[in-house]
């Protein structure tokens, strides 16, 4: 039987063994200022969606409500797997639907529009634990995060 601090030790080095991987040259948005609001988990996984699927804008705000409204979000922000949940059950719309504000701190607001979360599976074609991974790894490789 292999002991906790083996399992994460096996863990570190399958992950210390993959290929880096930089989504960049795919993600078609600007960075966005998001102001004092700690959605930076949120605005990660929209960037990410952009860069799956081509000439997407994705919203952050219902990541970011879904999150709030299942308490799983604060004013410390929240986890990938807690994004990658509230992605799986509310979905993304269209940035230009619900826009994106600055100003909440790290509260939110209500849909503004409800056919703006298709429901069903044809809310998105993502593939979440692609994703993950490729988050995960990218947050191993280059975590403290570079800010030059």
């Amino acid at each position: 039987m292999t002991t906790a601090a083996e399992r994460l030790a096996r863990r570190r080095a399958h992950a210390a063994a993959r290929p880096a991987v930089d989504l960049t040259s795919q993600i078609t948005s600007d960075v966005m200022n998001q102001g004092p609001r700690p959605t930076c988990v949120a605005c990660t996984i929209a960037a990410a969606h952009e860069a799956e699927r081509s000439g997407f804008e994705a919203a952050v705000e219902p990541i970011w409500w879904r999150l709030r409204e299942w308490h799983l979000a604060d004013e410390k922000g929240t986890t990938l797997l807690s994004a990658g949940q509230a992605l799986s059950h509310t979905g993304h719309c269209k940035a230009h639907l619900w826009p994106y504000n600055n100003a909440l701190g790290f509260g939110t607001e209500p849909p503004l529009h409800q056919p703006a979360l298709p429901r069903g599976r044809a809310r998105t074609s993502f593939r979440w634990s692609s994703l993950m991974m490729a988050l995960r790894m990218q947050l191993k490789m280059s975590w403290p995060p570079d800010t030059r």
